[in-house]
C-alpha cells in the first residue's frame, strides 16, 4: 500500500543527491530519476532545481515533502495498528521515570498500554533523572524516561515529547499581578526549586548559565523533591518557582497560579527515553513504540495550556475560518493557523504571546505551530 515513489522522493529530498538516494534504497540512479519524473508529471510541477550535480528543493518540492512525510507517517501508523491485531505481548516491564514525567505524562500512557496488553505486568518507579539512570545501570528497571538534557556515556537516549519550564507565582501572593521579570529581578525574588540531581534543575542551570546567571546567585529559599510539593509551597507563600508547564494546567484553569515571563529567556527541553547501550529488550521497545504512537497531539496539548493561561476561546483552521472567528468573537481568543497564510490576517488584530512558535518532530512528521492571542480593540 505504501507508494514507493513517495519514499524515493522523501529520501532524495533529504539527501539532495540522487546517487545517495539510490544507495540508501538499493535501487539504480535511473530508477530514482524515473520515480521523481513520474511525480513531477503527475502534479505538473518541478520538485527539484538542478544546477550541475547540485540539487535543491523548489517551493513545490518543499510543499510535497511536508505532505509526503505526513503520508509516510500515516502508513507507518496504519501498519502499527494492523500489527496490534495479531500481536500478543506478555511478561513484566519495569519502568523508571523522572518525577514530572511519572506524575503528569506517563499515567495516561500506562493506562492505555495495560488496557491493550493486559498480559503485561508493568511497574513504575519514580525519582529524579540521576536516580532513574542509576536504577537502569543496576538493572533494577528495564526502561527509563528522563527530563535532563545531559547525555551520559553508556546510555542510549531517544526523544519522546517536548516540554517547557515556566516561572510561576500564586495569584494571591505578592507577585500575583506581575507579568514579567528580568533576569536581574529573578535573582532577587524568593525561589523554590527542585533538588540536586533533578533533571529540571539541571536544565534550569544550563539555560541560566547561557545568560550569565549562576544558580548560586539566585535567592533559593527551598529545594523540594517533587513538583506537587513545590506547587503547594508556592500557593501558600510569596515565593516563585520554575516548573514544567504540563504540571500546572489545572492550577492555571482554577486561577490559583499564573505564569510570569522571564524576559529574554524561554526554557525548553525534551523528555527522553533512555536505556543502557547494548541492552536489548523487546517489551521495552514495544512500549516505546506504543507511547510514541499515542502521545498527545502537540497542537491540542498546547492549546489546552494556552486556554488555561488566557482564559479564552480557541479557533483553529484556515485563514477564512480564523477571520470569521476574529470578526465574531468579543472575548480574547487563541488562534493558530493551519498554514503560513495567516499573514493575510491584519497584524493589528494579533499580539504574539506566550509560547510563540513551537517546532516539534515526531519520527519523520514535523509540527510547526504558531499561536497568537487576539484581543478585541
Amino acid at each position: 500500500m505504501d507508494d514507493f515513489r513517495l519514499r524515493v522522493f522523501i529520501t532524495a529530498a533529504k539527501t539532495l543527491n540522487f546517487t545517495k538516494c539510490a544507495e540508501q534504497l538499493f535501487i539504480s540512479q535511473p530508477a530514482v530519476s524515473k520515480h521523481i519524473g513520474e511525480l513531477e508529471s503527475r502534479y505538473k510541477v518541478q520538485l527539484f532545481e538542478r544546477s550541475g550535480s547540485r540539487l535543491a528543493l523548489t517551493e513545490a518540492g518543499r510543499v510535497m515533502l511536508e505532505h509526503a512525510e505526513r503520508i509516510a507517517d500515516g502508513y507507518r501508523r496504519l501498519q502499527y495498528e494492523m500489527d496490534l491485531f495479531t500481536d500478543r505481548l506478555g511478561g513484566e516491564l519495569k519502568v523508571g521515570a523522572s518525577t514530572t514525567i511519572a506524575q503528569y505524562v506517563l499515567p495516561q500512557v500506562l493506562a492505555r498500554f495495560t488496557a491493550r496488553f493486559p498480559e503485561v505486568k508493568v511497574s513504575l518507579a519514580s525519582g529524579n533523572s540521576e536516580q532513574v539512570e542509576a536504577a537502569l545501570a543496576r538493572h533494577d528497571t528495564d526502561l527509563g524516561l528522563v527530563e535532563s538534557s545531559a547525555r551520559h556515556p553508556g546510555f542510549h537516549y531517544e526523544p519522546f515529547i517536548p516540554d517547557e519550564l515556566v516561572l510561576i507565582a500564586s495569584t494571591k501572593g505578592r507577585y500575583g499581578r506581575c507579568d514579567q521579570v528580568t533576569l536581574a529581578e529573578l535573582q532577587t525574588v524568593p525561589l523554590v526549586l527542585r533538588e540536586s540531581g533533578s533533571g529540571t534543575l539541571e536544565v534550569i542551570s544550563k539555560y541560566l548559565a547561557a545568560a550569565d546567571v549562576r544558580l548560586a546567585s539566585l535567592r533559593v529559599v527551598m529545594q523540594l523533591g517533587s513538583t506537587e510539593s513545590i506547587k503547594s509551597f508556592v500557593r501558600n507563600s510569596d515565593a516563585m518557582a520554575i516548573v514544567s508547564v504540563a504540571s500546572i494546567v489545572d492550577e492555571l484553569r482554577s486561577g490559583e497560579l499564573r505564569i510570569i515571563d522571564i524576559e529574554g529567556c524561554t526554557i525548553r527541553r525534551e523528555f527522553s527515553f533512555c536505556w543502557p547501550e547494548g541492552r536489548s529488550d523487546a517489551l521495552a521497545a514495544r512500549f516505546v513504540e506504543f507511547a510514541r504512537h499515542i502521545r498527545p497531539d502537540p497542537s491540542r496539548r498546547f492549546c489546552d495550556i494556552l486556554q488555561a493561561v488566557f482564559g479564552c476561546g480557541i479557533a483553529a483552521g484556515s485563514v477564512r475560518v480564523l477571520e470569521n472567528a476574529v470578526a465574531c468573537h468579543r472575548k480574547p481568543l487563541v488562534v493558530y493557523p493551519w498554514s503560513v497564510s495567516v499573514m493575510l490576517l491584519r497584524p493589528k488584530f494579533l499580539t504574539r504571546r506566550g509560547f510563540g512558535t513551537l517546532h516539534l518532530r515526531g519520527g519523520m512528521l514535523k509540527y510547526v505551530i504558531t499561536f497568537y492571542l487576539w484581543k478585541p480593540i
